[in-house]
């Protein structure tokens, strides 16, 4: 358990990296995670410190490859304590979310392992006014689990497709703990019907 303890203090001072990062690059007038880094000529952006945004991006990328590998260790040890009967986890008896969602204690991952990870969130977005927050996994998003589909990033996709302007229940593992939200995809002042964006999580 202590390993544990300790493997979840560095993830979360990962999370505390990555989002710092992020924040400088998704500043007013700055490239972002991937914006051009070169004017229309194909010369250096004047407006910017090229230099500090690809050390940034370099060093974002790296931690989140370091943030990967905690996480696969987080996910064998909690699947050890679980075999082992060490730790309860919560089943069944889902809660509504609110706009923070709704918290329970203790992992969740040995029953819904998460498929994806915010990496992205707008301000003012339908996935902000939810209350989903920078690096939830998610766990279920409508009726789509890791052991649900074959392709659950895919089925994700249709599944917001088809709920645009009606609520859909979203479980999220959130700093060790499962949290319950009700986001409603729909048309906003920013691009998409969500306002965030979510990577694959891969095993």
């Amino acid at each position: 358990m202590e390993e544990l303890r300790e493997l979840e203090k560095k993830k979360l001072s990962i999370e505390s990296e990555m989002e710092a990062l992020v924040e400088y690059l998704e500043q007013p007038g700055m490239p972002g995670i991937s914006g051009n880094l070169v004017d229309a000529e194909g010369f250096p952006r004047a407006d910017i410190d090229v230099f500090a945004v690809r050390t940034a991006r370099h060093k974002l990328a790296c931690l989140r490859t370091d943030h990967f590998e905690m996480m696969k260790q987080l996910e064998k040890g909690l699947h050890a304590l679980h075999a082992q009967g060490a730790i309860r986890v919560p089943r069944g008896g889902e809660s509504n979310g609110g706009m923070n969602g709704d918290a329970h204690d203790g992992p969740v991952s040995a029953d819904l392992p998460p498929f994806a990870v915010v990496d992205q969130i707008s301000e003012g977005s339908p996935a902000e006014e939810a209350g989903l927050q920078l690096w939830d996994q998610i766990l279920l998003f409508g009726d789509v689990t890791a052991i649900s589909s074959s392709s659950p990033f895919g089925s994700l996709a249709e599944v917001v497709k088809k709920s645009v302007n009606k609520a859909v229940t979203v479980r999220v593992l959130r700093e060790g703990k499962e949290v319950a939200l009700k986001l409603t995809p729909k048309s906003w002042s920013g691009p998409g019907i969500l306002g965030c964006h979510l990577m694959p999580k891969k095993y």
